[in-house]
């Protein structure tokens, strides 16, 4: 007697676990020194976001136009090579993505996904209309940003990536969050 065995769908954060043992072992097999685990995976969960956000269509200059992902000048160095080699050949809502340098200082380009690293207070950019602003700390989450993508040290060893979430500014920004989303987020109120 035979079984019929149906393969269940991997829930969407799932996806970007299997997906960031991938990229770890296609980048140790390509012979180049490996990026370390925490900027492939905070490279993952930046691309993954973008299935997750949806921004209006005066956000782009036409149809065709790429989702622009800024990297900005004090992220981890790696973080910008990683993204680029991960979106190269992928799209995310029918749209090509771009990687591109950002720096506060100078006239950047438009972007819709905007992560910074370390910078300091008078350096964060609010973002533009169509930006939504990652940060990588609730430090930083305080002065700027909508979300923080935050690596919390676990109980007994290791660490996760956790997402937290400015309200307010979730509440101004023109870009859309999933309910999926939202349920993974978890608000930071800011002392005030």
């Amino acid at each position: 007697m035979s079984r019929t065995w149906k393969r269940k769908a991997m829930p969407g954060w799932r996806r970007i676990g299997a997906g960031v043992v991938l990229l770890l072992c296609a980048s140790t097999a390509q012979g180049a020194a490996p990026a370390t685990t925490e900027t492939v995976v905070r490279a993952a969960f930046l691309f993954r976001l973008t299935f997750f956000l949806t921004w209006p269509p005066e956000a782009f200059a036409s149809a065709d136009s790429p989702i622009r992902l800024c990297i900005g000048d004090s992220a981890d160095p790696g973080l910008f090579k990683v993204l680029s080699e991960q979106v190269a050949t992928r799209k995310a809502q029918g749209r090509s993505l771009e990687v591109v340098r950002y720096s506060a200082k100078a006239a950047g380009p438009i972007c819709h996904l905007l992560y910074l690293g370390d910078v300091a207070p008078g350096e964060l950019p609010e973002g533009g209309d169509y930006a939504m602003v990652v940060v990588d700390s609730l430090k930083q989450l305080d002065r700027a940003g909508a979300i923080a993508l935050v690596r919390e040290d676990q109980p007994g060893g290791g660490s996760k990536m956790v997402f937290y979430a400015h309200p307010q500014r979730l509440k101004q920004t023109t870009v859309g969050v999933s309910a999926k989303l939202m349920q993974l987020l978890r608000m930071h109120e800011v002392a005030g």
